[in-house]
Formats: C-alpha cells, structure tokens, sequence
C-alpha cells in the first residue's frame, strides 16, 4: 500500500475548545445518559502497541502484472517462499497495490532486496523482485501508514472470510451459511434476495485504535437484466457471477451479439474465444441467442477536463440482476413490510452482530500480523437536550385553527374567494395570459394528473414558467389522490400549513433568545449534482435594517473526498470575504460546520433501571469518547425512532473568526444545543429532522433547482419565500 501524501489526507476539524485549566470543554447541558457504539478497540493508549516490526519492500513483476488479482494471487500462493528468501521465516505477509508488508520479531533483520522466482499461474516462469523501502513504528506514535497496514490486514482477513464485494462493501452469500450458521446468509423475499452485509474501517481516537463495523443489507432481484432490459435501461444492475456494480453505458442488440469475440491469456498465450463459449466454459451457463450485451464502460476525468476511457466490461443481459429498490418494491406494502422487518434491526441486535464479526475479524487479523486485542464494544455517554420551553408548536391543527405565525400578506382577515380556472392541456401561452389576466396573484395551486409521468411533466412546466422569469409567482402543486376520498380530511390542515409557509408564515417557531443572545443569522449550504455542480445558499433569519452579528454556517452535501476541496478553496473565500466586509463598527463572529450525515457510528443506551439496549432519545449529542478529544466535533441523534436503528449526524467545526465566541456566551453547549433545536423548525415536517432546518431548506431547493426546474435560476422576487417546500 502506498503512502498517502500528507496534501491528500483528510484535513482535521478545529481545536475542541479548553476551560481555564486546559482541559477539553463537552456538551453538559443535559440528561446524562450511558450508550453503547459500534466502536471496538484493538489498540489501547497506555499499552506498547506491538512487539513486532513491519517492513515495507517494493514489489516488481517480471513479467509484469496488470490484474491486481493475480499479483495478489502470485505473492500469497508464495508467501512461504517468499519470507524464507528475505530471512524472515515465520513471520507474516501481506500485499497492497505496490507494498508487500512483511511482519517479523523485532530482533530479526530482514534481507534488503530479494528475487525471487515464483510458482506461476500460467506456463510462462515469474519472479518478484523486492527492495526494501522503510519500516513501520508499531511501538510509538501511531501514523497514517501504521493505520494503512491495520486496514490491509483487516481487508484480508475479510477475504478469508468468504465474503463478496458489491460496490465498496462486502457481503455474505449462501455459503457463508456453511463456514458460520450464526453469522446467517441470504433470506428470499418474494422475488428478491437479501444479502448481509457490512461495513469495516479502521478509526484513531487519540493515540487508541478502534475497529467499526457495522451492518447493511443489499437487495438483489432474482430476475435478470434480460427479463426487464425494455422498462429498465437506466438502472444500476449488479453482474450475478462476479457480484460487483455496474451502471450501463450502453446497450448493445443485434448481431454477433453472444457470438462476439474477445482476446483473453490463456495458459500463456492470447486466445480469441466468444461470450457464449467463456461463460459456457468458466461458469457453465449457455447463453440464450438474440439477447443484448450490455456495456459498460469506465472512465476517468484527465487533466483537461476530458473523460477519458480506461476499461470496457461487456456482459450478456441473461449474467446481470438489478439492484437496490425500485418501484415495484416502493408501491407494495406487503413486500416493504417484510423487508423492512429484516433489514431493520434493533440497536442491541445491530452490536451483537457487529460484535460477533470484530471478534472473527481481530481472531483472523492477529494470526496474520494485526492486534490480538479482545474485541469489546466501546462504552460512552450522551447528553439529552430539551427544548426548556423554547419550541412554541401547534399541535393538532384544524380547519378552525388559526395558525401560530401567519404571513403579513394574508393579514388574519377573509381573503377573496380564489378564482379556479380548468386548463385542458399543457400550453404554457395559454397558462401565462390566464395568470396576467388575474388581478396580482400571490400563489397558483394546480392539481396534478393521476399519471405519473404527466403528473412528472405538469409539475416541472409549471415550477419553471412559474418560478424563473420577471413574472414569477408562488405556486403549490397538490395530487390528484390527495384531494380524494377520505385523504382529504388530514391533508387539508398539512396543506393549508404548507401554502402558509409558502407565503411569509411558520407552523411552529423556537425562542431563539433563550438559545443566542446576539443577532444571529444561521446559514445552510448544500449542493447537487446534475449536468453542472449546482450550490444553493439560503439565509434565515431576516434581520430589520442591522446586519448580525454573528454567523453559523452549516455546510451540508459532502463526502468524505471532498472535504479537501472544500477546506483550501471554499474556507478561505469565506475568510476574504468576511476580512472585507468587516469594519471598525462591525466586526462579525463566525463558525463554519460540515455535516456528514452518512456517518456509519451507530449508538444504543440503556435505561436507568436497566432492560434492553434501545435507540437514543431526540435531541441527544454524543462528543466525548467517540470524537478525538483534541478536535471540534460532535454526532447527534435528532430524530426518535422505533424501528431499527437511528443514524446519528456527524458536526464538525472546521473553521472559525479570531473574535468567535469571544465573550464566552456560546461555548460548546450551545453550539451543540442550537445544533439540536434548529432541526425541529423544517416547515415541512412536523418533528426533528436529521439536520438543522436551514441545511435542509438548502438541500431541498438545490433539489428542485437541478430536477424541477433544470438547473435554471429561480427569481429574485421569490429569493426570501420557501418556495421550494
């Protein structure tokens, strides 16, 4: 495995702040309450961390290899051969990318170079060639190449597992029954398979080590690609021999189809042989004539700009299944239901398992080089933040009821009677003179087709001529099945609410004064891919006339490999742009905060008077003992859930102004409670949600701006409304 470069790691969140002792300051505003995470430590901060040496030599192929299997394959068919030929007999290998890692007694000196000739796969002699680059301190300060070995080992004793990879995680199979009945296999539901799956990385916490894991399902159909190649040419299908992920690139009918040819190595020389007689022969499957191949091809972005083709994958429809949900699984509730009751686990039995396969991996990982440390869940604690009386909501609302905060525009008085007009067709001419013609219009309501693709087409004409333009105008789509039967009755209030929002009002509201005390503006920041990047900025709360003085930035939209991006150029024009802005009469305060909320750290508490291990309460933060103590960073469970397991968002603070928090009158407490709260005031939801309101504004209105409105820019006239919701 090659070193990482220092510029390419993922960069570290701000320092966690320290009271007047220097100690660390955590969130302590709460109800304590003790938890369970899917953190397990196989390397402890007081102890020597091992009594062995690692070696890292360079491996050379001659002839050379370009599958990665195969030089896998070649080093560890040879691994005895291999350690005799550097003097390291007795230790341990293992391979990634270029690096051959070699584990031995501190008091042995391993060979600096070795050739070594090795038992082929093919008819052709191979040797490898190995020159010793450096060594891994075990023993002292854990570094990034230590933690890349740790993972290595991890992955390979994975493999030894029997485990399948789809996509970038792995999965259990029908013979995993057989290696372990506890660890279970794959369960049929109607005509879907469900794989097992999980999810393994290796995390530091200070100078400890800990292993995470934690589980997942994969649907698999059991029909193939050819059954439904018509109605499905944009799915992501799933190859049902080799189980990795592909996304079609093209579709390939017509002749020679299976009969095409291709050149492969074998037994040392390049054959050509057919699709139909490959399969036939390695998998023993006869391929049906007349079907279409599909092609896949995998590209990478160049220094110009350009996608440049690296590799072409093309296989027969009748060797591919789908994957993943889709609408024949949505629209019946009976096969949700029993999925769902597979899938979802309660947070005890979600650790078990977790627990049961850190025990397997670290018994796997010690015989090969890793740690031999038992593996034991990691015990932390929350604190739960109440609302003290800060969320003033309307529970209950009817036709009768007035709503909590109502626009300026509707004024508490009796509007006008709505003028309805029936439009036969979609003619947006037609639609444009009928809307001048009304006297001001503050909102158009339409009700959508019954068909969904018309439905899919009315909505999008009207969102664009409706909201971009000099003309722009609030407008609220409403379903067809919404507005019929007995869903009206409790729709009606939902929608009214909705309509309300649209045009200045709120459903419900948080004190803010009993959480900040300054003018405060909280911004959420979030982005979606569509033909170009596409970043929307919402800003809440309006200010009278006075800029605020401080602000909280909420970024959200992020992965894991962007955040390197985001932190050398989207920081640093924040910072010049707030250096320009400030003056000797204003001089802002500022935090900038990622949200990740595809964190894999799982939590379960257990009451006071004890009883199973169940799901965190709303509103709960969790920062000591899971989080480095010397980093700004958090994870928070906002949502109450019953069923399976609630999954927690990540915060960390990644940026922040000279003069932040200056007077002490925020800290950490209420970083973390405002963090809370806000998630309750999304408008379009009647309870928290997983990420604070205005990052979720953000991330629905990029939504409609790259799909409802095709990447045009809405006008400025709607620019203070939630038009979006």
């Amino acid at each position: 495995m090659a070193v990482v470069p220092a510029a390419l790691l993922v960069p570290q969140p701000v320092a966690r702040p320290l009271d007047r002792h220097g100690r660390p300051l955590f969130c302590n505003i709460g109800v304590e309450l003790e938890a369970q995470t899917n953190l397990f430590e196989i390397v402890h901060a007081r102890e020597n961390l091992f009594e062995f040496a690692v070696w890292v030599y360079f491996a050379e192929f001659d002839p050379p290899v370009d599958s990665p299997r195969l030089k896998r394959q070649l080093v560890y068919r040879n691994a005895d051969q291999i350690l005799q030929s550097l003097g390291a007999a007795g230790g341990a290998l293992l391979y990634q990318g270029t690096n051959l890692f070699v584990k031995v007694d501190r008091s042995t000196q391993p060979r600096s170079t070795a050739s070594i000739a090795v038992t082929p796969i093919g008819p052709d002699t191979q040797s490898i060639g190995l020159t010793r680059q450096r060594s891994i301190d075990m023993r002292g300060a854990l570094d990034q190449e230590a933690i890349q070995y740790l993972t290595c080992a991890v992955n390979k004793a994975i493999g030894q597992l029997r485990f399948q990879s789809v996509g970038r995680h792995r999965f259990l199979t029908e013979m995993m029954r057989q290696v372990d009945p506890e660890m279970g296999g794959t369960t049929t539901v109607g005509n879907y398979k469900l794989l097992p799956g999980y999810f393994t990385s290796i995390q530091q916490l200070g100078a400890s080590l800990y292993l995470q894991v934690d589980c997942m399902h994969r649907i698999i159909h059991m029909n193939t690609l050819r059954d439904v190649l018509d109605e499905r040419r944009e799915s992501g299908p799933v190859g049902n021999r080799d189980r990795k992920l592909y996304t079609i690139t093209e579709l390939v009918f017509g002749e020679p189809g299976i009969h095409g040819t291709f050149t492969r190595r074998q037994q040392g020389q390049e054959v050509t042989v057919s699709y139909a007689q490959y399969f036939q022969n390695t998998y023993g499957i006869n391929l049906a004539k007349g079907q279409a191949l599909v092609k896949y091809e995998r590209t990478r972005r160049m220094p110009d700009g350009n996608q440049q083709v690296i590799n072409t994958i093309i296989l027969p429809s009748q060797t591919v299944t789908l994957t993943g949900m889709d609408e024949s699984i949505r629209s019946n509730f009976d096969l949700n239901n029993q999925i769902a009751n597979r899938c979802r686990m309660l947070p005890g039995v979600r650790l078990n398992r977790s627990r049961g396969l850190a025990r397997k991996l670290q018994a796997q990982t010690a015989a090969g080089g890793g740690p031999n440390r038992a593996a034991e869940v990691l015990e932390t604690y929350g604190i739960t933040i109440h609302t003290d009386g800060n969320l003033v909501k309307e529970y209950g609302m009817g036709y009768d009821d007035p709503l909590l905060i109502y626009p300026p525009v509707l004024n508490m008085g009796t509007i006008n009677d709505p003028r309805f007009e029936r439009v036969y067709g979609l003619h947006m001419d037609d639609l444009r003179e009928r809307i001048e013609q009304a006297s001001d219009p503050i909102m158009v309501v339409f009700i959508l087709p019954e068909n969904k693709t018309q439905a899919k087409q009315v909505y999008e004409a009207m969102k664009q001529r409706l909201t971009c333009g000099n003309e722009a105008v609030l407008t609220q789509g409403v379903q067809a099945k919404t507005v019929s039967g007995n869903r009206w009755n409790s729709a009606l209030p939902k929608l009214v609410a909705q309509i309300a929002c649209k045009l200045g009002g709120a459903a419900w509201a948080l004190n803010t004064k009993a959480v900040v005390r300054r003018s405060t503006m909280v911004i959420g920041v979030d982005c979606k891919k569509a033909k170009d990047a596409i970043a929307t900025f919402l800003e809440n709360p309006r200010f009278k006339g006075q800029p605020p003085s401080r602000f909280i930035i909420y970024r959200g939209g992020l992965g894991e490999r962007q955040k390197r991006a985001v932190i050398d150029f989207e920081l640093p024009m924040i910072e010049e742009g707030f250096r320009q802005l400030t003056t000797d009469e204003w001089k802002p305060e500022w935090v900038y905060i990622l949200v990740d909320r595809n964190a894999r750290q799982r939590f379960a508490v257990r009451k006071p008077g004890g009883g199973p291990l169940e799901n965190p309460p709303p509103l709960t933060v969790f920062d000591q003992g899971v989080t480095d103590s010397h980093n700004y960073a958090f994870y928070g469970c906002h949502q109450f859930v019953t069923q399976g397991t609630v999954t927690p968002t990540k915060y960390e603070v990644y940026g922040q102004s000279a003069n932040w928090d200056a007077t002490k009158k925020v800290g950490v407490d209420g970083l973390c409670r405002i963090t809370m709260q806000l998630s309750i005031l999304y408008q379009n939801w009647s309870g928290p949600v997983r990420v604070p309101a205005p990052v979720k504004y953000a991330e629905t209105c990029a939504l409609k701006v790259t799909e409802a409105l095709d990447n045009q820019v809405p006008s400025d006239q709607l620019s203070t409304k939630l038009w979006f919701l």
